[in-house]
């Protein structure tokens, strides 16, 4: 009866992958946008053969647990970061998770981030660049969230996803203030 089970929850979720690949290949997106990697990351986000519910981290390669918000934001937007804006795999940190502070002296660095793109492949906290919060499709919460990580991080750029819509914000320091700009879109790498 288990097998029984197993096959049929694989079987779904190869169905699932595969719908999800036919939605994102019926859709009309331009090159060079995080969502021209949408359709090359569909077939490619797959399960972990060694793990069952389980899919393989295209930045660190470590298994990590297959879901809605791994799959459609998280994965996808890493391949979108190296294959669309060039970042390179080593200046990006996925897993295990970079965690930023909330403040300088706290040592256990709290709040975990989805996807940290740093300025040299070290990937030190006071080189973080570009945070990137990621939701399940939607989910429209997240922003201000986004907004705690770059305060408290040396990021001045952040990403919010969520597998279908984007926001592009830059940190703006200035007379003791913290504040956000929407941008539209965030630099390519170099």
């Amino acid at each position: 009866m288990a097998k029984k089970r197993t096959k049929k929850k694989t079987t779904s979720k190869r169905k699932n992958v595969e719908l999800f690949v036919q939605t994102v290949q019926e859709r009309e997106i331009p090159e060079g946008t995080p969502n021209a990697a949408l359709i090359e990351a569909a077939p490619l986000i797959g399960e972990d053969p060694s793990k069952e519910g389980y899919i393989t981290d295209f930045i660190s390669g470590k298994s990590v647990r297959d879901t809605p918000e791994e799959r459609e934001a998280v994965q996808v937007f890493s391949m979108a970061l190296v294959q669309d804006y060039g970042y390179p795999k080593s200046h990006i940190q996925t897993r295990p998770q970079h965690r930023v502070r909330k403040k300088p002296s706290d040592k256990s660095g709290k709040y975990p981030v989805d996807i940290a793109v740093f300025g040299t492949e070290d990937r030190k906290d006071d080189e973080a660049y570009i945070i990137v919060e990621c939701k399940k499709k939607n989910r429209k919460d997240g922003q201000n969230q986004l907004e705690d990580y770059l305060r408290f991080s040396a990021a001045r750029l952040g990403v919010w996803f969520n597998g279908e819509e984007r926001l592009f914000l830059e940190k703006i320091e200035g007379q003791g203030k913290v504040t956000f700009r929407e941008l539209p879109n965030i630099p390519r790498y170099g």
